[in-house]
C-alpha cells in the first residue's frame, strides 16, 4: 500500500488517516469544507448546548466519533421512496455477492484516497 507523508501542521485531533469509514464517509470526504472558529466566535454563533455536545463528542474515541457522525448525517437525510430504497438494497446485495465470489477489483482505501488527493488537491 501507498503511504502518505504526515502533514506536520495537522493537529492530531484532525488526523483521520487511521479512521474507520462509515456509510456516509464518501459523501463527507467528497466536498466537505472545514471552518475553524476561535472560541469567541463559537460562543457568539453556536448555542451552549451544542458547544457542550461538541466538547463531549471530541472526547470520544475515533471509532465512536465516526459512528456519531454517521448517525447525525443520517438524521439529515430525507427518507428515500420505498422503490428507490428497494432498488438500492438489491444493488447492495448484488455487489456483496459479486465480491464474495471474487469478482471485481478491490482497492485499498489509502491508495484510493491518495489518488483522490492527487486528482483534486
Amino acid at each position: 500500500p501507498m503511504t502518505k507523508t504526515p502533514d506536520k501542521d495537522l493537529l492530531p485531533e484532525y488526523d483521520f488517516s487511521k479512521g474507520v469509514g462509515g456509510k456516509c464517509a464518501a459523501r463527507v470526504t467528497k466536498g466537505s469544507k472545514v471552518v475553524v472558529l476561535d472560541k469567541a466566535a463559537q460562543r457568539a454563533v453556536i448555542p451552549d448546548s451544542v458547544m457542550e455536545l461538541a466538547e463531549r463528542a471530541r472526547a470520544l474515541p475515533p471509532e465512536e466519533r465516526v459512528r456519531l457522525l454517521d448517525l447525525l448525517l443520517e438524521s439529515l437525510q430525507e427518507a428515500a421512496p420505498n422503490d428507490v430504497q428497494e432498488a438500492w438494497n438489491k444493488e447492495i446485495e448484488r455487489r456483496i455477492a459479486a465480491h464474495e465470489r471474487g469478482e471485481g477489483k478491490v482497492y485499498d482505501l489509502n491508495e484510493v484516497m491518495d489518488e483522490a488527493r492527487r486528482i483534486a488537491p
